[in-house]
């Protein structure tokens, strides 16, 4: 079933068709079937149809699994969706509801619709963490599965969504455990990468722009902050919000007029982490002002922590006219009545992303009005500057972080144990004394009084002090018309003008706990701490000479605007100047100066015996004799570090096992050195235990490594050994370096009591093992 009779959509469904026909003939599985469009295509209409006609046509017993992504209940829309396509066949199913160890394989023409989340986890130990997948009394899917292929039954898989992932680690598992004949991967951006050698195993399908936008299934433009400067309200928040209002407002009065019932929904993203938490409840209060509550079912709400009149939001009728959101509706999420986007910037982020623009593109009843207002999105927003920057989505999978790969001890090698040092740091008050005095320096060298405000006025005046806070305004983008033909492309940038609007009370409030949180972080101590470390000198330079706070209504707002206004206004960077000098004498500072520095140590380290690798960072190694029950190396260890690996390989008969030191972290083996006045810790490269009972302790370096730091590291080796065979360890060890050639292998260890690349000072490795 087709909602409406679109030729690209027809087309899309038959090339698709096609592709698998010859895919399938080629007795091969996996084969890969790519199917590009845009959003606001209708990829899942063309995709569920497609998948309807392969029911009804082709005499191969097949069935179907739909990989729904996204966070929180979007799987259980895909069904809804699916059904409602579909009329009753194929049947549709949910993993969740019907796979619990009774299914024992997928019926003939079968959709298993699936939420990623549910098999896609595992725990450390690489097992799956949900009853559906892992093992147990019952039949867990992946036995389904193999059920399924066992009796010549087909899977095609289709991946919705492909670019959250599709080709990540954790996705190539899941489509290796599932083996199907096709994998259909479709998104608007599909990444994929192809083997010249596999053309015979991939089909593409690709949907234009421009034939969606003629078809009338997308809106023609999205407009940027239409209207900015007729809003005479101050709070650039309430400015957009206002806006966002009232364009609602005229929306509904045209679809009216062009008797239509569909009621247009505002969506608002709010900024991440803890501005986002104090926005949503000003914009909350906001809304309620204007008749918009949760109570009144004008509002909903996606978050994580709250999900309030989501029901029937995707329904034209539906009466929540405004949606507080933050990432979970990027993805996956199909509301055409989504008309107006309003977006709140990050703090680290000046860009929009496709997908998100993508929720407001759709027409609500696939096709275009006879007024054009209506054929347009709108986006009202606080992003400073005149460019626009559009992105397609980087991100990973939902959950699909790089799982880290466990690596245990084998049970064969034996132990050991060793007296490890570690350095524990207590850091010193000394932040704030250095504020002081920086002030301090400040006011005295400018002749500054105590209560003499005037005459302090006149003196910070003539050093280029601004008092004129009107001058305060931010520059927001407005006057932007994005083309969706543009946006649907390639197309990643766009200009539009400025409009100046003055700082708010809110804005400055913002702006000031930014620049301050931004600097405490370069103090390198507890940012809240170092926070009010600031602040408070701040205001207490307010307070005694600028300020009269006797004859001001609201102090400490005046006493932000001013901060924020000679932070970074112009030429003059008054305050930026003085915080960064407090920063520049913090780092100039030794760090036995900063923190007082106690060592502590272990007389019974052991190895560990379960450590985890990141995948990303480490690559397995064939060499045996390895602690770990995989030998996993650094991908980017030196060659140094390479030819000694080599050198153990040559000597393994006499060698129990060896291991690989991590470089910090008191579960791996240190000691303590000084460099400069300071303590250190030194993490040795790597252990070897000899079947003779020794334990070497080696360090890989460059020959001609002369560094102090090497000295200082080799040299309390050294010291250790000794100190520790004393007291009756087996101990050897030092710096080792590769003497040799291309055509061959030469190591030599540096052992002398006195480090020194000079020659005399190495003797052959081969000689102690």
């Amino acid at each position: 079933m087709i909602l409406k009779e679109v030729n690209y959509q027809i087309r899309a469904i038959n090339e698709l068709y096609n592709k698998t026909e010859q895919l399938l003939s080629n007795g091969e599985d996996m084969s890969l079937l790519i199917f590009k469009a845009p959003t606001g295509s209708g990829k899942t209409i063309m995709t569920a149809n497609y998948v309807q006609k392969l029911c009804n046509n082709l005499e191969e017993d097949l069935c179907f699994i739909w990989v729904s992504v996204g966070k929180g209940e979007l799987h259980v829309q895909s069904k809804k969706k699916l059904e409602k396509i579909f009329q009753g066949f194929p049947k549709v199913s949910l993993l969740s509801q019907e796979f619990f160890g009774y299914r024992k394989e997928i019926e003939r023409n079968e959709l298993v619709v699936v939420n990623w989340e549910s098999i896609n986890n595992k725990d450390t130990d690489g097992n799956y963490t949900n009853i559906l997948m892992r093992d147990g009394e019952k039949i867990n899917f992946r036995q389904v599965l193999s059920n399924t292929r066992a009796i010549g039954r087909k899977i095609i898989l289709v991946i919705d969504e492909s670019h959250y992932g599709a080709t990540t680690e954790r996705a190539n598992e899941l489509r290796d455990e599932i083996k199907a004949s096709i994998i259909l991967e479709m998104s608007a951006t599909p990444k994929f990468k192809i083997n010249p050698d596999e053309l015979d195993k991939i089909g593409y399908v690709k949907v234009k722009p421009e034939e969606v936008i003629n078809a009338e299934m997308i809106k023609k433009q999205i407009l940027i902050n239409e209207g900015l400067a007729e809003i005479s309200e101050n709070n650039i928040d309430k400015k957009i919000l206002e806006l966002s209002i009232n364009k609602r407002n005229e929306l509904k009065e045209l679809y009216e007029l062009e008797e239509s019932n569909v009621n247009p929904l505002v969506i608002i993203q709010l900024p991440n982490a803890e501005e986002g938490e104090n926005k949503k409840d000003k914009i909350v209060e906001y809304l309620k002002e204007n008749g918009i509550s949760k109570e009144n079912g004008k509002l909903a709400i996606w978050l994580n922590e709250e999900k309030i009149n989501l029901d029937t939001i995707s329904q034209n009728t539906d009466g929540v006219e405004f949606l507080i959101f933050k990432q979970a509706i990027d993805t996956g999420w199909d509301c055409p009545r989504a008309q107006i986007l309003l977006k709140f910037r990050e703090t680290k982020s000046t860009i929009f992303e496709k997908q998100t623009l993508g929720r407001i593109l759709r027409m609500p009843e696939q096709k275009h009005y006879v007024d054009d207002i209506l054929n347009r999105a709108y986006v009202y927003t606080d992003f400073k500057g005149n460019v626009l920057e559009v992105i397609d989505p980087e991100f990973d999978f939902p959950d699909d972080n790089i799982r880290p790969i466990p690596l245990t001890k084998k049970e064969v090698c034996k132990n050991i144990k060793l007296y490890s040092e570690n350095i524990h740091k207590r850091k010193k008050a000394i932040v704030e004394k250095l504020a002081r005095e920086t002030f301090r320096e400040m006011t005295e060298g400018f002749g500054l009084k105590n209560g003499k405000f005037d005459k302090n006025k006149d003196i910070l005046k003539n050093k280029g002090f601004e008092f004129e806070t009107d001058k305060l305004t931010e520059d927001i983008i407005s006057g932007l018309e994005i083309d969706s033909k543009d946006l649907l492309s390639n197309k990643e940038s766009y200009e539009g003008i400025e409009e100046s609007i003055t700082y708010d009370e809110e804005r400055i409030e913002l702006s000031f706990k930014k620049i301050l949180k931004k600097h405490s972080l370069a103090l390198g101590n507890s940012r809240d701490a170092m926070l009010d470390v600031l602040r408070n000198n701040i205001y207490e330079f307010f307070f005694n000479y600028v300020v009269n706070f006797a004859e001001s209504e609201n102090f400490i707002i005046d006493i932000q605007r001013l901060f924020v206004l000679n932070y970074d206004y112009k030429e003059n960077q008054f305050f930026k100047k003085l915080i960064i000098d407090v920063i520049d004498k913090y780092k100039n500072l030794k760090e036995g100066d900063l923190k007082e520095v106690k060592v502590y140590g272990n007389h019974n380290y052991s190895i560990p015996v379960k450590v985890n690798v990141n995948p990303e960072t480490y690559e397995q190694v064939d060499i045996p004799k390895y602690f770990y029950n995989k030998c996993y190396l650094e991908k980017g260890r030196s060659n140094p570090e390479k030819a000694f690996e080599v050198f153990i390989v040559k000597y393994l008969p006499k060698i129990d096992w060896w291991v690989k030191n991590g470089d910090n972290g008191t579960e791996y083996f240190s000691i303590v050195y000084e460099l400069e006045g300071e303590k250190k810790e030194f993490y040795p490269d790597c252990i070897i235990k000899f079947l003779d009972g020794r334990i070497g302790i080696f360090e890989v370096k460059d020959k001609n490594d002369s560094s102090p730091r090497t000295t200082a590291k080799a040299e309390r080796l050294f010291k250790y050994i000794e100190e520790q065979n004393d007291k009756g360890k087996k101990l050897i060890g030092g710096i080792v370096a590769d003497f040799g050639n291309e055509e061959s292998l030469y190591i030599k260890i540096n052992r002398k009591e006195k480090y020194s690349v000079n020659a005399e000072n190495w003797e052959d490795l081969e000689t102690l093992i």
